[in-house]
């Protein structure tokens, strides 16, 4: 496998707009390699005849993600501020296609046990991700002698749609019972990859499953930041999100033309800090701090059981 050489090129602009106010424009292009959790999970390590039949790609190409945003600040009062921002993310290679690869049977043998097929995955598909955030800000401000309160908070409708192939690809190969004469290379052996860059898709909405790292796609966020300053250099701060549930396929489809998603029941959780800092000096210092998160014991269904079978436990 040859060597990767990536170019994420970015830029910013920003220019203010009277006295109080500022326009900005960002982009970027950011590439990066598939985690070799995805390379090598299917590659079990140990020495079950199945140890060699599972493959990714190895010269995969990498997730790949074109950034646009664009917003404006404004003070629009002493000490506050509020921003408005509109992003939109598109990314290439977001997910992975499957190829199978039939072995030709040796001559002199009817059939090789257990190793009549290969398993190769590759990348595919992309993902778009669109959304604007509203910010309201405070700066610290004095509200008594040594204690200063500052609070942030902001609201974000998003929307993130992912390929889904449809049935109709080619994605299973068998080589011919003999190799081309005229060629050193018998060219049949090698699995189109490149054919997944074809393959016919629809778009859909990123779903939630029985999988926690799925379920992001989320219309609604809202996020809470306080932080207030005490007297012998205590903090304490106040994180709190509240956002919608994740989106999900209904179990029972009446039309199976029918492409409505569910919704998940709503996500919310708060986070406090303590925090207590030692100076020695102007240049020198250490800082203790306690944490306690969900401090209201709030329960989250962020996945839940796919199998319809029978009824099984919620997380």
């Amino acid at each position: 496998v040859g060597m990767d050489v990536f170019c994420n090129p970015s830029i910013g602009v920003s220019h203010p707009i009277g006295t109080n106010a500022t326009m900005y424009f960002s982009y970027k292009r950011s590439q990066q390699l598939p985690p070799y959790f995805n390379l090598y999970q299917l590659y079990d390590g140990n020495n079950s005849r199945s140890r060699f039949f599972n493959y990714t790609d190895p010269e995969i190409d990498p997730i790949t993600s074109d950034n646009y945003e664009l917003g404006v600040q404004w003070e629009f009062s002493p000490g506050w501020g509020v921003d408005v921002n509109a992003y939109t993310r598109a990314i290439e290679n977001f997910g992975y296609s499957t190829l199978i690869a039939n072995n030709r049977t040796p001559e002199g043998l009817s059939s090789i046990p257990g190793m009549s097929q290969y398993t190769y995955r590759t990348d595919f598909g992309f993902a778009d991700a669109r959304g604007i955030e509203l910010v309201l800000r405070r700066a610290p401000l004095s509200v008594s002698e040594g204690i200063r309160l500052g609070v942030q908070a902001s609201y974000t409708f998003a929307t993130i749609e992912g390929a889904a192939q449809t049935g109709t690809n080619q994605n299973n190969f068998r080589a011919p019972e003999e190799d081309d004469p005229e060629t050193d290379i018998d060219e049949s052996k090698f699995l189109p990859f490149d054919n997944a860059e074809d393959f016919k898709h629809f778009t859909q909405n990123i779903r939630g499953s029985s999988r926690i790292e799925g379920g992001y796609d989320r219309r609604h966020r809202g996020v809470v930041r306080l932080t207030a300053t005490f007297p012998l250099q205590i903090q304490v701060g106040l994180n709190g999100t509240v956002e919608s549930g994740f989106l999900y396929n209904p179990v029972i489809i009446e039309n199976e033309r029918e492409r409505k998603l569910l919704t998940g029941p709503t996500n919310s959780n708060w986070d406090i800090r303590l925090e207590k800092r030692f100076s020695f000096g102007q240049r020198l210092g250490f800082d203790i701090y306690f944490d306690v998160t969900n401090i209201f014991g709030t329960q989250n269904v962020i996945a839940y059981d796919t199998n319809v079978n029978g009824p099984g436990p919620f997380v």
